[in-house]
């Protein structure tokens, strides 16, 4: 953009009432008959300083070189964030430029859930959403708003996710919450319809609703709506949803991130505890044969030496990575996470496995979390 084409006009020799020739300006159409009333800036700190000099007039007086755009009420920008990273190629607005604008408005980078359902559909928006929203902060900057409707877009028109996303992000995992969506609509549609009105229903201790199959249709339209509407559950249903690998993630979901947590949650987690010394000497004994690595380094974390647990926190990132830890395997690391305290890598490990358990191995996810619901939920927050 050029200011003083766009806005000013360019020279052109006009011909006076007494013959004489002179230059005046002419502007583009859009400004000629002065009826432009908003003016947007996109990208506005990309930029060159020429043309964010020369529209500070503009911003503020609603005119440029002294000259007056009448119809002229307000004028808009979008800027990228400037960071000393130099993570986007933009400059920084100085003092000056920025206390032009009246009102500055920083909009948080993250999916819209309304667009994405309106664009998807109301069970896959939401679960592309959701699926963002779960991701650690690091991998979240790897997946920018439009990123992530590039590949949903994708999806849908039969390409595939990993063609668009960064491998570190794991896109196979979206593909999988997309594809995982319950083909049924027995619960769903009751759910979109009257949520409140329902839950009322699943919740009433006389009711016959099949709580398992209502609550893994609820996750499909909202998983945040399945955690917050366990608190209305009798125990008996809670029981329930602990009891199955369909729904058990909703309530390790509610006890990680539901302040104070329901006390019923918990004690529908903790009811059924596996002994994780019997786990961890069964599985001993048959990966000394088959798999004298893994073994190896399990002796090493179960004397709790700190080099052994940071190789095995890099072990499991590779076998996750390659799709290679046996389910077993999962079992007995995280049973030596549980028994040998809490410390960073032990953290790190058990919450990459519950994630690993949940995608690849889900219907053993119900005994995985009884080896130690508490120390799931902890490293789940």
């Amino acid at each position: 953009m050029d200011p003083w084409v766009d806005f000013i006009g360019v020279p052109k020799e006009v011909q006076g009432e007494n013959g004489s020739s002179y230059l005046d300006l002419i502007r583009p159409r859009e400004f000629q008959d002065d009826s432009i009333e908003m003016l947007f800036f996109d990208e506005f700190n990309r930029a060159p300083a020429k043309v964010r000099n020369a529209v500070m007039e503009l911003i503020q007086f609603k005119s440029i070189n002294g000259r007056k755009l009448n119809n002229l009420k307000g004028v808009w920008a979008a800027c990228n964030p400037y960071d000393e990273n130099e993570t986007y190629d933009v400059e920084e607005l100085d003092p000056a430029q920025q206390d032009r604008f009246h009102i500055i408005y920083e909009l948080s980078n993250e999916p819209s859930r309304e667009y994405f359902q309106e664009k998807f559909g109301h069970r896959m928006g939401t679960r592309a959403v959701e699926w963002w929203h779960y991701l650690p902060d690091n991998m979240k900057r790897l997946v920018s708003p439009r990123r992530l409707d590039y590949a949903v877009d994708v999806y849908v028109k039969g390409g595939d996710i990993d063609d668009v996303l960064d491998d570190e992000v794991r896109p196979k995992t979206l593909r999988r919450k997309i594809e995982s969506i319950s083909t049924s609509t027995t619960h769903a549609d009751k759910w979109l319809k009257d949520g409140e009105g329902y839950l009322a229903e699943v919740a009433d201790r006389k009711s016959t609703i099949d709580v398992v199959a209502a609550f893994e249709e609820l996750q499909d339209v909202s998983m945040d709506q399945a955690v917050s509407y366990l608190t209305q559950l009798p125990s008996n249903k809670l029981n329930n949803l602990a009891t199955s690998p369909k729904t058990i993630g909703i309530l390790i979901r509610h006890a990680a991130t539901i302040q104070p947590s329901n006390r019923k949650v918990m004690t529908a987690l903790t009811k059924n505890r596996v002994d994780q010394f019997t786990l961890v000497n069964d599985h001993f004994n048959t990966f000394e044969k088959s798999d004298r690595p893994l073994w190896v380094l399990a002796k090493g974390c179960q004397s709790d030496q700190d080099d052994a647990w940071k190789q095995m926190v890099q072990l499991v990132r590779e076998r996750i990575a390659n799709e290679e830890l046996g389910y077993q395997e999962c079992e007995l690391i995280l049973a030596l996470c549980c028994n040998t305290g809490g410390s960073k890598e032990t953290k790190v490990i058990g919450n990459m496995l519950f994630h690993y358990v949940e995608e690849y191995h889900p219907t053993n996810l119900t005994f995985f979390v009884q080896i130690s619901p508490s120390f799931i939920v902890d490293v789940y927050k």
